[in-house]
């Protein structure tokens, strides 16, 4: 590397910035405007327009053509006296412009050729006048002569035309929009914060690779860039303050600038006082079609499980899924699936209900208990899908207003935070979204509160047609370049109170779909060099993210969901019924937990009413078979001829399997001292039950027989049902003796005393009465008129 003593000036600097005005630059330039800006360098500064010798440098009129830089790699953390790190592809007319091309193997054969030239040379004899002329003797052959030629080797060829990088940095953007206009190819320094300082690389070619076969036409351009603090020396790029610093980039061809490129770097403090790393969770959610899904339903949801399988495979980050347990059921068991199991099994489930259940209505109706019994069930039924993906309640994603209620009793579950989308805060909770990277804390009472993590922005990239769109424009690395500055921006953009504040980001597409991996990929990839960023799961960041504080101005609704007053009352008579039934059954039957689930799944908006009270009446019908298997005994009639017997009762089964129920006898002159008795009926069967009986006293009684479920015996279990109509036998007793006869004889002679002293009394009381009418009549004769009394004359 050659680098000047003064690398960049003024001039150097405006010709940057002169020529960086066209997305796609045209390499050859005028005659004219080349001699006019050397002029001007002349002007500014001969540093920058002379050689050492001080001798004019002559531009050389290049060809037309076009050259590219795109960025394929790049270190994004400098410390202090560390290197930049840059790598880029050129694209375009690069043999033509910058006559780089391919390696070549060229053998040159040198050929001699010798000639050999015979001469023969005759000299006229003088002659004298009047003499005779002299005898001619032939003159001897002269030597031969001998001539080589030889063909020289073809001049070397002109040594290549000259590629030379100029590297700019500036000072820290100050804003947002100075960051859009800092990454990519063509960019133009005048928009940009003003110039720090620069270095010249001189003859990089050794540092250009150009590709053969299908990676004709492009070339790898490395490079690695001294830097140190201020004071800088000449060959090293200065850095007078920690920040997001633009990086520009030229290659020159033949001193003149061909093509440009912009970066950002981030210029970290000695001292490690660099801001908190920021995590970033992907998070995806498939929506549950419900019990009352179509089968088109249920397939869509394996699809987009299949899909999301296919992300996860291919990235190394791992993924947080929100997977109803029926979908991650029946693609577990589809042929298609497979690798599911593999594809996630570094990755999270959040834990969800069996079915659909709204929280928040659950908690409304006072039903946590089965809201939990669904959660339950959910979560096994997620670890036997996905036995090697873990199932987790650290985070709870809500897609539909939640309540203050529900929030408190999913804290008393161990859920730490709540993740809902930016809409649905807006709708539910707070007209402004204070921030997308902190815990919201919002109040649910009694000293408590619920963190609110709401989804970022940034995953709306992640759909194919955004990612589309953005290739078009960047490559990945310069979209990840830019878009870790962008966060890093933020940081340093916060108050001095904010900070140093621990951040996290939910990252998911507008619909909480399987992203599109493309971006995704070269971002965890600067990821892994970078600690301005790391992928991290959901369950990981409520210790790594900072908590905002409350404010009166958020808060959850105080009731959310579909009220479900009136179905709750048919599902709570309906549970109790289907207890009393599942006591008929073993203890390890599973029929009254799926019926006790489907009904706890009824208090949810995946049914309406209609749909409920179906549902209900296809249950009650299966437990109704139950019931209704008993076959009751005959009414039959017996005779005690003592005071102690047994019956004997018939009773049937008539379902394929045992069934216990109460058998329960009472009558008034009988007594059965095993009172109710619990018994098993043989499957499809009949078995006869001997039933004890102590007798009171003689003479014919009715006996009446029930047939009862199990829950009879417990006084704080379900309720007591019949299974049978009761049965009436009849009973006669006439063999007491000893006591029974004497207190019977005993009881008859009183019964006798007493009526036939009541006889006597009846007998002498109406004598009484005949006496005394009697009497009356006499002394009624014996009386004079009324005429007769008065004094006779008068």
């Amino acid at each position: 590397m050659t680098v000047p003593a003064r690398t960049v000036s003024p001039s150097d600097a405006l010709l940057g910035d002169v020529s960086h005005g066209r997305r796609r630059r045209r390499a050859g330039v005028a005659l004219a405007t080349v001699v006019g800006v050397g002029l001007s360098l002349l002007a500014l500064g001969p540093a920058a327009a002379q050689t050492d010798d001080e001798t004019p440098t002559t531009l050389r009129e290049l060809p037309d053509g076009d050259i590219t830089m795109t960025l394929i790699d790049q270190s994004f953390d400098v410390e202090p006296g560390a290197d930049i790190e840059l790598t880029y592809r050129l694209t375009g007319d690069l043999e033509t412009l910058a006559e780089l091309s391919p390696p070549t193997t060229t053998t040159t054969t040198t050929t001699s050729t010798t000639t050999t030239t015979t001469t023969t040379t005759t000299v006229p004899p003088t002659t004298v006048a009047g003499e005779p002329a002299p005898q001619t003797t032939p003159a001897p052959p002269p030597p031969a002569s001998t001539t080589t030629t030889t063909t020289e080797p073809p001049p070397p060829p002109p040594p290549p035309v000259e590629l030379d990088v100029q590297v700019t940095n500036h000072e820290p953007i100050d804003g947002l929009s100075t960051l859009e206009r800092a990454v990519g190819p063509d960019i133009r320094s005048a928009l940009l914060t003003p110039v720090i300082d620069g270095v010249l690389i001189t003859d990089v070619r050794p540092m250009i690779t150009v590709g053969e076969g299908e990676d004709a036409g492009t070339a790898i351009l490395e490079l690695s860039v001294p830097t140190d603090q201020d004071p800088s020396d000449a060959d090293h790029l200065e850095f007078r303050e920690i920040g997001l610093h633009p990086i520009v980039v030229e290659l020159k061809v033949a001193g003149q600038v061909v093509a440009n490129h912009g970066t950002i770097i981030e210029r970290r403090d000695a001292n490690d006082r660099t801001l908190p790393t920021i995590d970033l969770s992907l998070l995806t959610y498939i929506a549950d079609p419900g019990p009352t899904g179509t089968a088109g339903q249920l397939f869509a949801g394996v699809e987009a499980l299949d899909r999301t399988a296919d992300v996860a495979e291919v990235l190394a980050s791992p993924l947080t899924l929100s997977v109803p347990p029926n979908i991650a059921r029946v693609a577990s068991e589809s042929s298609t699936s497979n690798n599911l199991p593999e594809a996630l099994a570094d990755d999270e489930l959040i834990a969800a209900p069996a079915t659909p259940f709204d929280v928040s209505s659950a908690t409304a109706i006072d039903r946590v208990d089965a809201f939990i019994r669904q959660l339950t069930f959910g979560e096994e039924q997620l670890q036997a899908a996905l036995p090697s993906t873990n199932v987790r309640r650290d985070a709870w994603l809500v897609t539909s207003p939640i309540s203050a209620e529900a929030a408190a009793e999913l804290r008393a579950l161990s859920v730490r935070f709540i993740v809902m989308p930016e809409t649905l805060f807006v709708e539910s909770i707070s007209d402004e979204v204070p921030a997308t990277d902190r815990f919201i804390d919002i109040d649910i009472g009694d000293g408590n509160s619920m963190p609110v993590l709401v989804v970022d922005d940034l995953g709306e990239s992640f759909t194919k047609e955004a990612t589309d769109e953005i290739l078009d424009e960047l490559t990945a690395t310069e979209w990840s370049i830019q878009t870790i500055a962008r966060l890093r921006f933020e940081q340093y953009d916060a108050s001095l109170s904010e900070r140093g504040d621990e951040r996290s980001r939910i990252l998911g597409t507008p619909d909480l779909s399987a992203p599109d991996p493309r971006l995704l990929l070269e971002l965890e990839r600067l990821a892994t060099t970078t600690d301005a960023i790391r992928f991290s799961p959901a369950s990981e960041l409520s210790g790594v993210t900072t908590r905002l504080p409350l404010d009166d101005d958020r808060s959850f609704p105080e009731a959310a969901g579909p009220s479900l007053t009136e179905r709750l009352d048919l599902i709570t008579f309906t549970q109790a019924s289907l207890a009393s039934v599942a006591s008929m059954l073993p203890d390890d039957d599973d029929r009254f937990p799926q019926w006790s689930r489907q009904l706890d799944s009824f208090v949810s908006t995946a049914y309406d009413d209609d749909d409920v009270e179906v549902a209900i009446s296809e249950i009650v019908a299966e437990a109704e078979e139950i019931r209704s298997a008993v076959i009751p005994p005959d009414p039959i009639s017996f005779t005690l001829t003592g005071n102690e017997g047994s019956i004997d009762l018939r009773i049937g089964n008539r379902l394929d399997e045992p069934i216990s129920v109460v058998l329960r006898l009472s009558s008034p002159r009988l007594t059965f001292p095993d009172g109710d008795r619990l018994i098993t009926l043989p499957a499809s069967a009949s078995r006869v039950v001997e039933v004890p009986v102590i007798a009171r006293t003689n003479g014919t009684s009715a006996v009446r027989v029930e047939i009862l479920t199990p829950s009879c015996l417990d006084e704080d279990g379900p309720p007591c049902a019949q299974l049978i109509e009761p049965v009436t036998l009849k009973s006669r007793v006439n063999a007491l003796t000893g006591l029974g006869q004497v207190l019977t004889a005993g009881l008859v002679l009183i019964l006798l005393s007493w009526w036939f002293s009541n006889w006597r009394k009846k007998r002498r009381a109406d004598a009484d009465d005949g006496e005394d009418a009697r009497a009356g009549s006499r002394s009624d004769d014996a009386m004079p008129a009324p005429d007769d009394a008065s004094p006779s004359g008068q």
